[in-house]
Parts: C-alpha cells; structure tokens; sequence
C-alpha cells in the first residue's frame, strides 16, 4: 500500500507540473476545474495501478446496504471505498461510511444520481451505486482496453453533439483507449436551445468532460424555442359631437 500511495504522489506532483503549462491562457477557476479533472484520471490510474499488484483485490457487491448493515459485506465495502480514495473501515455501517457512499455517488453522478431523477447523493448503497462499484472492483469484470461512449439526442428541440470521432448527427459512438478524457460539444440548431446533460454527463454546461474508465452513455436533451404569442389590439371608437378635431399620436 505504501507503494500505491507513493506512486499516487508522484502522479499528483506530475500533474501540478504538467497543469500550468497546458493551461496558462486559462483562468484561475479554469485551471481549478483542469487540477480537479486530473486528480481524478490520477486516481482512476492508481486504481489500475493497485488491480495489476500480485494480491490485487476484488469484490462483486449483491447485496444493497445501509445504516446500521454490519458484517463482511460493509468491510468490503470499506475497503472498496478506500481504493477509492474515500476512506472508510470497519464492519458496520455508520454514518462515516454514508457520507464516504455519498461522496463516491458525487462523483460518478452521472452514472449513479442524474439516470434516477436525484441531483443530491442519498449515502444508500443500493443498485445504482453497486453497478458502478462492480463495474470497478467487481471480480471478473476486466475493464475493457477500449472504452464505448455512446450519445443519444432526445427532447422537443434538435440539436448536433461532437467530440473526437463523434459527430451525432449521424455517427453517435466511438471507442477510446483506456482512460482517454473526451470533451463533448452540444450546439442547437435554429429554433432549438440545448438544456441539458443526462447520464454520464449533468448540467446545462454545452461542453461535457469524461475520463473513459469504462462504458459511458450520455444523453443530450434539446428543447423547441416556443414563437412569442401575437401582441395583443384594442380598438379605440372616438365619437365626435359638436365642433372640433380628435388627432390621434402616434
């Protein structure tokens, strides 16, 4: 383990050094957002890293757990979320181990909160949140060597999305290497306005970061702009008696 965690700072010192330089022209919460998407391909990288170790460790999650759930399975859990990098340990679930769940579902969101219809983590290690741990550390899952993103358009609107070798229009995948970071580019036709994200990507943002660690869907939504209702008229009747003009401005 002392190996891992010595390997992950020397990744980490790379990545400060390698930042700046790539983002000079960018803005200080730019460069903020950049630091923090490479600190996650870090870690996914050091997850692949500690996998390819002789004693590398392994657990398919069947069961879904909660406050107060105890035994191997939690101290399994525990120590799936502390590759992660969200420490946790013990046999019981408490409270540490719901806000540890809770920030795992923040930040695989895409694949855990936005498919339910949640925009906040629940710290429930239900089936949503099992998928996306087997998919990691479940055992004989291989991860593949080449990664699928798939795009799907949906909504009243229309609208394009592009990225490296997606043009969707009409060419709505592509594979990547392994932990290869894809940005994607939603932009509306005339008459349309693109809402937003679903899925592996979340937000109203047109551009979408992912690092291809596995099989990713997103969905891009587009709505119809709806045409301004006619101005409403009034008549006005001037009834002239006696003498006199009425001038009407304008």
């Amino acid at each position: 383990m002392k190996i891992n965690k010595f390997l992950f700072l020397g990744l980490l010192i790379v990545s400060f050094l390698v930042v700046p330089l790539s983002s000079s022209a960018l803005t200080t919460s730019e460069q903020i957002i950049e630091l923090q998407h490479q600190i996650v391909v870090l870690q996914e990288q050091l997850r692949q890293l500690q996998s390819q170790q002789p004693n590398g460790w392994c657990h398919t999650f069947n069961t879904n757990l909660s406050f107060g759930s105890s035994g191997s399975e939690v101290s399994a859990l525990h120590r799936a979320l502390t590759l992660a990098g969200l420490a946790s340990s013990g046999n019981n679930f408490s409270e540490a181990t719901a806000s540890a769940v809770s920030g795992f579902q923040i930040r695989y969101q895409g694949d855990i909160l936005m498919p339910n219809g949640l925009v906040a983590p629940t710290g429930y290690f239900g089936p949503a949140t099992r998928a996306v741990m087997n998919r990691l550390y479940g055992c004989g899952n291989s991860t593949p060597t080449t990664p699928t993103l798939s795009v799907i358009k949906t909504g009243t609107g229309s609208g394009t999305v592009t990225a490296s070798g997606i043009n969707c229009g009409s060419d709505c995948s592509q594979t990547y290497a392994l932990n290869t970071s894809v940005t994607l580019s939603a932009s509306a036709t005339s008459g349309s306005t693109f809402d937003h994200w679903a899925g592996s990507c979340s937000g109203a943002s047109s551009t979408c970061t992912l690092t291809m660690s596995f099989d990713k869907s997103v969905t891009a939504v587009f709505t119809a702009n709806t045409a301004p209702p006619p101005p409403t008229t009034y008549t006005l009747t001037v009834t002239n008696t006696g003498l006199g003009t009425v001038n009407r401005t304008p």
